[in-house]
């Protein structure tokens, strides 16, 4: 059975925002629990709030109950506060229980990738080669971690780089804070219309992602009751008419990019608190340049309750300005997310929330093997109201256990779009055929690929894809699998076709990806990656 959603946004800004990791770190954190479990009886909470859909009071609960009533299965879940069937649908593939009583995880892993694209670009001072190693090791509660990346045509071989250890008291090196609904502080990550607002209170966490300029860096103490915090810390931005504009993409690839590359120091402090069901951060932010109005004392008040399987979450924060966030979620699925952060109101490591005022509403419920979800968002411009209306459907229908038949309706003001897909699917092998066309005005675009592929051990996957459209504003989006850590979305459009592989081999923890398109020109891409 699949969910019904039904979702309505009334808002004065675009609907709510995250940034995009350039990496796709938050799905290689599902990929790797999804491939690795986590053991409920077992796993530390640092590892458990490394999951985007859990919060710490949800990872407190886990802990709690497994000390007197230790889980016999994953189904388990079910019965923590807090975590909704749709919300266990999602958790359950990165959870094990394996009835063995062990002591706290050792061990490592590890992520080493490299990319490479023709033709090469002339443009910029580096090479072309993209390079990545991230690594984690854990002895009983203590684990280090690291990350060091160099992007395509960067000219620094150790362009970023983050280093942190970390233990159930104390975070030392980079580290990210999130409390409340991330209106002073919060962790940035990926936010879906269709999966609701995830609490992001997670507290101190290592900063193992290539966001560059959102981590701390410096100590974070791990108490609840105070918790006290400092940073030093170097970050990207541009100065347009004495306006502070940070420089979030991380590429420093030419002189003008290089140029944005550590431009002021900034220097923060402060404790974070709580008492019983609120909590709270006070800090201080100093910056080393003159065209900052940012300098000085900022707070956040939060709070968190559940009555009767009802949760109210609540933030109040000043940054100059003052904002104030609300959010409410009912025992039958219905949500609201209410928001107002006026012009004024700053705050550097705000997320996923922007500048607006709006509310939000999601509702979810099981009907039928059908999902469907509805949008109409608001803009005020000078007295004058302009609206956008957005929503779809998606129709599953499996006649056969070996057979998914699949139909998708999308439709935007002046633009639509229809895609059918049929996929056979019988013990490890499978084939998937996609017919899709989009609409734009008066312009058409249409998109058909077939894919088949093994899983296993050593695996496998083919698509070929044929694209054609009248600009790029008919373009069709094409998800694409990726070695591990990447994210591929592509715009396709003009005409043309595009090939790729990707081979997998587990034991060795081995990925290769070949890839070509062609169209006015042809372009190569490969990938190697190894993970274990």
């Amino acid at each position: 059975m699949e969910k019904l959603l039904l979702l309505c946004l009334f808002s004065q800004i675009e609907p709510l925002y995250s940034p995009e990791a350039k990496e796709g770190d938050d799905l290689y954190i599902i990929q790797y629990f999804t491939a690795h479990p986590l053991d409920l009886n077992t796993a530390s909470g640092e590892d458990m709030l490394l999951i985007p859909f859990l919060s710490r009071e949800i990872v407190e609960k886990i802990i709690e109950r497994r000390k007197d009533h230790p889980f016999n299965d994953v189904n388990g879940l079910l019965l923590i506060d807090g975590i909704s069937p749709l919300m266990f649908e999602r958790i359950k593939p990165m959870f094990t229980v394996t009835g063995i009583k062990t002591p706290p995880p050792r061990g490592y892993r590890y992520l080493l990738k490299g990319i490479i694209k023709f033709p090469y670009e002339e443009d910029y001072l580096g090479t072309p080669e993209k390079l990545y190693a991230k690594g984690k090791f854990r002895y009983k509660n203590n684990s280090i971690g690291f990350i060091a990346e160099k992007d395509y045509y960067e000219p620094d071989y150790l362009d970023y780089y983050s280093f942190s250890f970390s233990n159930k008291y104390i975070v030392l090196g980079d580290y990210d804070l999130s409390s409340g609904l991330g209106l002073l502080f919060g962790r940035p990550g990926y936010f879906y219309k269709g999966s609701g607002v995830n609490i992001l209170g997670k507290g101190f966490l290592p900063h193992l992602s290539t966001f560059e300029n959102n981590a701390l860096f410096g100590i974070g103490i791990k108490n609840r009751v105070l918790g006290p915090f400092l940073s030093y810390r170097k970050l990207d931005c541009t100065f347009a008419d004495s306006v502070f504009k940070p420089y979030d993409t991380g590429y420093h690839r030419k002189t003008s990019e290089i140029d944005k590359k550590d431009r002021i120091v900034e220097i923060t402090g402060g404790t974070v608190f709580s008492y019983k069901w609120f909590s709270g951060i006070i800090s201080y932010a100093h910056y080393d340049s003159s065209f900052l109005q940012m300098n000085g004392v900022n707070f956040s008040l939060s709070f968190a309750k559940e009555l009767s399987n009802n949760k109210f979450v609540g933030e109040i924060a000043k940054a100059n300005g003052l904002a104030i966030a609300l959010y409410y979620k009912l025992s039958n699925g219905l949500s609201f997310l209410y928001y107002r952060i006026p012009d004024n109101y700053y705050s550097y490591r705000m997320s996923p929330l922007e500048s607006g005022e709006g509310m939000y509403v999601y509702l979810e419920r099981r009907i039928l093997e059908l999902k469907t979800y509805s949008y109409l968002n608001f803009e005020k411009v000078d007295s004058v109201y302009s609206y956008d209306i957005d929503g779809g459907i998606t129709i599953d229908y499996k006649p056969l256990r070996w057979l998914l038949m699949e139909g998708v309706g999308k439709f935007r003001n002046d633009r639509g779009s229809l895609r059918g897909d049929i996929i056979l699917r019988k013990e490890k092998k499978f084939v998937r055929y996609r017919l899709e066309m989009n609409k734009y005005q008066h312009e058409l675009g249409y998109l058909t690929y077939a894919c088949v592929g093994v899983s296993g051990d050593l695996g496998f996957e083919l698509r070929y894809i044929w694209f054609k459209s009248d600009s790029y504003n008919s373009r069709i989006y094409e998800y694409e699998n990726d070695i591990p850590g990447e994210f591929t979305i592509l715009p396709l459009y003009g005409e043309g076709d595009r090939f790729y592989v990707l081979i997998h081999y587990k034991p060795l923890g081995l990925y290769v990806k070949y890839s070509i398109s062609r169209k006015e020109e042809q372009t190569t891409k490969i990938g190697v990656a190894f993970s274990k």
